[in-house]
């Protein structure tokens, strides 16, 4: 079965932001359902790229941060290859807490 199927690395500041470093959210987009989650990193506002999803710079920390981002991009697309394999339903619930590729999966799972 055909999905129109996206991902996204996105940053989210707290309204009353100040400075320091803000969190990085994963939003996997299925057939025009989101569902978003964290990816428990986190950057510099000023480091991060929008357009490309990722931190900017050549500090080990942030190839660390990128590389971190890229396999749990794999991991994500990985699943999705192997639902469609199956011809498996891919099915989108609200409440998606904790469902990063490679942790436990819980019962409202996005993928």
């Amino acid at each position: 079965m055909k999905t129109n199927f996206s991902l996204l690395f996105y940053m989210k500041k707290q309204k009353n932001y100040q400075s320091g470093k803000a969190p990085i959210y994963l939003r996997i987009t299925v057939d025009g359902k989101r569902c978003e989650v964290t990816t428990g990193r986190c950057c510099d506002p000023v480091q991060w790229n929008p357009t490309s999803g990722r931190c900017n710079g050549k500090k080990e920390e942030t190839k660390s941060l990128n590389a971190y981002l890229d396999d749990l991009q794999n991991k994500v697309f990985e699943a999705h290859r192997q639902l469609t394999e199956k011809d498996d339903t891919i099915v989108y619930y609200a409440d998606s807490r904790h469902s990063i590729p490679g942790q436990t999966v819980h019962p409202n799972f996005c993928l």
